[in-house]
């Protein structure tokens, strides 16, 4: 009987210490690491209590010169790019799951952006924009001198979201991919059976098997619906209109250090940001079918 006890202790000691691990985990790099910052939002430099912060966040939305408005609004081309994105890469992974014509080819051209270092794959893509790139736009368009792309308010925000759309599209598909991998071959064949074209096929069999991915990555956009952002740092460090609120961010707490502010700008994003994650959770699970594959 006691050695029973004993080895009850051992294992119950054995489960506490890989528990405690995560636990703490959890306190020091969620809890603790949240709340300081939600503190922050309502402290001055001084560390005393006050509203200010968000007076001042207010007030500044309201600026003319505001380029946190300007950071706002270029989050949310990113967000709406990153939606418009969602479908078309939803899509080109169908196609490379049928291995269509060159689909080897096209998967290296997809996929090899998310492997190569973001630092390589910038400084490539700024040297052909701003390369062959500039030259063959200024004799197309008859321009006296050929534009630097991200020297320009014009042209910088767009080229860095055609950067986001060519380097954006693996990291869905990844997973597209892998769940199509799963799915059962004798609905699809069934479905051929019955003449299921290709169009139908991947509209009324493929969509909805693998809709409980396909809800959880759109829910996962709209989570970071204020945090979506391209390269910016490596780019153009927020010049010539680029700011979006992730980059505003960390120029407020890593060059400026202005801490207490940067955190009421993120406390206010994220109340904002609730009721649109728990309406868009709500829509999508209205639409879920409790298909899994």
């Amino acid at each position: 009987m006691v050695k029973v006890q004993k080895r009850t202790l051992k294992q119950m000691g054995f489960v506490a210490a890989l528990v405690a691990i995560p636990i703490c985990h959890f306190l020091v790099f969620y809890v603790f690491i949240n709340g300081s910052t939600i503190l922050l939002a309502f402290k001055n430099a001084d560390n005393v209590f006050t509203f200010d912060n968000f007076e001042f966040l207010f007030d500044y939305f309201c600026s003319s010169d505001s380029t946190l408005l300007e950071a706002l609004i270029n989050t949310l081309k990113f967000f709406v790019l990153g939606l418009i994105m969602f479908p078309v890469s939803l899509l080109f992974s169908y196609f490379l799951y049928k291995k269509i014509f060159l689909y080897k080819y096209f998967q290296i051209v997809f996929f090899l952006p998310s492997i190569i270092s973001a630092m390589v794959m910038v400084t490539l893509y700024k040297n052909i924009l701003n390369g062959p790139v500039s030259e063959l736009w200024a004799k197309i368009f008859n321009m006296e001198n050929a534009p630097l792309f991200f020297d320009s308010t014009k042209y910088a925000l767009r080229s860095i979201m055609v950067y986001t759309i060519w380097t954006g599209l693996a990291g869905n598909m990844v997973i597209f991919n892998g769940t199509m991998a799963r799915l059962p071959t004798e609905i699809l064949e069934s479905g051929k059976i019955d003449g299921v074209g290709f169009w139908r096929e991947f509209a009324q069999l493929v969509v909805p098997l693998i809709w409980p991915t396909l809800s959880t990555l759109l829910l996962m956009s709209f989570i970071g619906i204020f945090t979506a952002s391209g390269p910016i740092l490596l780019f153009t460090q927020g010049e010539y209109g680029t700011y979006t609120i992730s980059y505003w961010i960390y120029e407020y707490t890593v060059v400026l250090q202005n801490y207490n502010y940067a955190a009421a700008v993120g406390v206010f994003f994220t109340v904002v940001g609730l009721p649109i994650i728990f309406g868009a959770k709500y829509l999508l699970n209205k639409l879920d079918k409790n298909i899994e594959y």
